[in-house]
């Protein structure tokens, strides 16, 4: 059985179109334990993405975009002056941005770890709900 609290921060996805792989973290269903590509190809012998999820026996892990959150938070906090110094900014510089600022702003940092935490801990749910996979919170 897996525990949502332990794999959900491996859902954390960073969409800057420089990723080798579509999919880097891994479920085995003969292990139940979560791995990388990399291991999975030097332990299991593997090729290629392909080759594995053909396998049967890994299931890519779901993926939640950080980027794309950040942006939804921001908006969701429904303030035009928070919103204002972010209009301009996607990706790295979103993040970084954003990071720089949570930090100085306890309160809206506290906000956002919730929010992210939310959304990590519902889309680990749904991915085990869709493969099967037998879970607890």
């Amino acid at each position: 059985m897996i525990k949502i609290s332990e794999i959900m921060f491996y859902g954390r996805y960073f969409d800057n179109g420089k990723q080798k792989y579509n999919n880097y973290w891994w479920y085995s269903k003969a292990d139940e334990k979560l791995f990388s590509i990399e291991e999975i190809m030097q332990s299991f012998n593997y090729e290629s993405e392909v080759e594995i999820s053909e396998s049967d026996i890994f299931i890519p892990l779901f993926k939640v975009n950080i980027y794309s959150l950040e942006k939804a938070f921001i908006s969701d906090l429904n303030n035009k002056e928070i919103s204002k110094k972010f209009k301009n900014k996607d990706g790295e510089m979103l993040d970084i941005s954003f990071l720089q600022y949570i930090e100085r702003e306890p309160f809206i940092g506290n906000s956002w770890f919730d929010y992210e935490r939310k959304i990590l801990c519902s889309e680990a749910e749904k991915w085990c709900k869709e493969n099967n996979i037998p879970y607890k919170l």
